[in-house]
């Protein structure tokens, strides 16, 4: 299987998804309709960061982020087009899925020599570092360039006091990490939550879980991490195993988690592109609701929340109770939100969503689901090839008086002529391409060098 094609199953984890070919930046002074958008206030973005090249692989596609107590932003890249392995063909990884620790004999013999990889003490990094966790200060200065776990594929982040909490998607598990970050930081405890997304092939890495593509990690109002699992549909995984979506806890005291919530509502569409269920969920403010976002099907819902003695407020003593029901919709409308990725509350408890396909953010008033304002656009790339504006926008973090965007820009999630079964793609024939409405035209994928974060300030007259 080529690099190429691993970049498409991978980088699809993070569910950030394909651009639209164009779009308008959009300005301060009018409203604007793009694409079909209703009319709305336009906030404009510009370029807070540039990730810098860090030889020989320059790392890429930024994705997860968290800002910290200290005015830090840390943004992790999720690259994986020099991967440490070669998973099975499609062929071959639905027999694997069928039977479990059957694989290719490379495939096993890399996941013997990574089972114990998180034990202590830990050996020297192997060159295969491919991934970084970059920390900026409020000024766009970089402080540090962190190497991830190698073979590693860092997704969401939450930072709690001196802790940064990361999730691992391959292997199902949280590695935390002292704060500040230092250029030579390593974990100093790994959490295992589930199996993680290579159990999916039929071979657990590291952990005897289940399935699981965890993508979101937000702090809850008793003190636990809350994480979305998307699951995957059989486009990324080859079979039906894997369309359940769930919301993990995990408790950082101890190490335990378990699954707090699972509903039919956060499951896989597997008739929707890309076939991804639940990709995040934030509380709001009080702690009395969860926001759950639903990649498939555009549908963004709110659930009910209370501790378990309702008379006390939570806390790690009074933790969650593990909902019952159906969550309500809070919103749904594709010309507005496709395909609703990661969301953050500002300091007006205002919700802002990230939608990929449509190249922009979108600020709600939780109070009555109406939208206030979208910010950004895909508005072109620079000469040296870093995107102007937005390109594929994955995760959103308030910090100060201002919100910040990574764009993942990753031209693995660029449509696919699935239909046909592109060459190098590990898609089957037969299924509908992978992608939005729109099509970023290869040639932004082919000038493309350079990875970004965006951001933009909190202002009270746009949508107030």
């Amino acid at each position: 299987m080529s690099r190429s094609a691993m970049l498409s199953l991978f980088a699809s984890l993070a569910l950030a998804v394909a651009a639209v070919s164009a779009a308008y930046a959009g300005s301060t002074d009018h409203a604007s309709e793009v694409d079909g958008l209703a009319a709305t206030a336009s906030i404009p973005v510009s370029t807070f960061a540039t990730l810098p090249l860090v030889g020989p692989i320059n790392p890429g596609n930024p994705e997860g982020m968290a800002a910290d107590d200290f005015g830090l932003l840390h943004v992790n890249t999720f690259d994986t087009s020099n991967i440490c392995y070669t998973l099975p063909s499609a062929t071959a990884a639905v027999a694997n899925a069928a039977t479990p620790d059957v694989g290719s004999a490379e495939l096993r013999r890399f996941l013997e020599s990574h089972q114990h990889a998180d034990s202590a003490p830990h050996p020297p990094p192997p060159a295969n570092t491919f991934n970084y966790i970059f920390t900026y200060d409020q000024f766009g200065h970089l402080v540090a360039q962190t190497p991830f776990v190698p073979c590693g594929a860092p997704l969401g982040m939450q930072a709690i006091g001196h802790k940064l909490y990361v999730i691992d998607v391959f292997y199902g598990q949280v590695d935390r990490y002292k704060l500040p970050l230092t250029d030579t930081s390593t974990p100093e405890a790994t959490y295992n939550v589930c199996g993680g997304f290579l159990v999916a092939f039929g071979l657990p890495v590291k952990n005897n879980g289940p399935f699981c593509a965890l993508n979101d990690m937000k702090l809850g109002p008793d003190g636990r991490l809350y994480i979305a699992d998307n699951g995957a549909g059989p486009a990324f995984v080859f079979s039906s195993c894997c369309l359940a979506g769930h919301i993990w806890e995990l408790n950082p005291t101890d190490g335990t988690s378990s699954v707090f919530y699972s509903d039919p509502s956060l499951n896989v569409d597997p008739n929707s592109a890309p076939p991804f269920g639940v990709a995040a969920a934030v509380f709001d403010p009080r702690g009395k609701n969860l926001y759950m976002s639903n990649f498939s099907t555009s549908y963004v819902y709110r659930l009910g929340v209370q501790p378990v003695d309702a008379g006390k407020p939570p806390s790690p003593t009074n933790p969650l109770a593990a909902p019952t029901g159906s969550p309500s919709v809070f919103y749904h409308d594709t010309s507005i939100l496709l395909g609703p990725n990661h969301m953050a509350f500002d300091g007006e408890a205002r919700l802002w969503i990230t939608s990929g396909e449509n190249n922009q953010v979108v600020k709600f008033d939780t109070d009555n689901g109406t939208v206030l304002a979208t910010a950004g656009s895909f508005c072109g790339l620079t000469k040296k090839g870093a995107p102007k504006c937005l390109l594929q926008p994955a995760n959103i973090v308030k910090l100060g008086n201002e919100m910040y965007v990574d764009n993942e820009a990753n031209p693995g999630l660029n449509c696919l002529n699935t239909e046909a079964g592109a060459p190098g793609s590990l898609v089957p024939a037969g299924l509908p391409p992978l992608c939005g409405p729109g099509v970023t035209p290869s040639s932004t994928w082919t000038n493309l060098k350079l990875y970004t974060i965006s951001s933009f300030p909190r202002h009270a007259e746009y949508g107030k």
